[in-house]
């Protein structure tokens, strides 16, 4: 997930007028060795295995998670209290308790926070659903 992240940030000023330009600052996985080749891979100025470096720049402003399901919660809480927008995979946790607890933490932080459900908006998926709507496929059995 990580690297598709990646190409979507390098590319996004390319396909969208935006009023910014993303920088891919620092990138952060399992070892310092893994994290140096990823950052090399992919040209993040920086890497490390510490994932709260990144919650700790005062000058990275947006978190996107992509670590193991189990780590949503505590990189997505950390990275709002410290006034961090953050993009998470989904699902944003294992346990609905610990989802619900991340979008109470996100509502009065006034900060910008999505869950990667991509798909949604996707015209295939409108699609798909037009053509089982219609009979094309068959019966659709679950």
């Amino acid at each position: 997930m990580g690297m598709a992240h990646t190409f979507g940030y390098a590319t996004a000023g390319k396909v969208f007028d935006l009023p910014y330009v993303f920088r891919l600052k620092t990138l952060a996985d399992v070892t310092d060795d893994v994290a140096r080749l990823a950052a090399a891979q992919f040209g993040f100025a920086k890497s490390t295995s510490r994932w709260r470096d990144i919650i700790e720049d005062d000058d990275i402003q947006i978190v996107n998670i992509t670590a193991p399901n189990a780590l949503h919660k505590e990189m997505a809480l950390a990275a709002l209290a410290a006034g961090k927008h953050v993009y998470c995979e989904k699902p944003l946790a294992p346990l609905v308790p610990d989802a619900l607890e991340m979008a109470n933490a996100a509502e009065p932080a006034n900060l910008i926070t999505q869950v990667g459900f991509n798909y949604l908006c996707n015209p295939m998926i409108q699609f798909a659903r037009d053509m089982i709507m219609a009979g094309e496929l068959g019966e659709i059995r679950g």
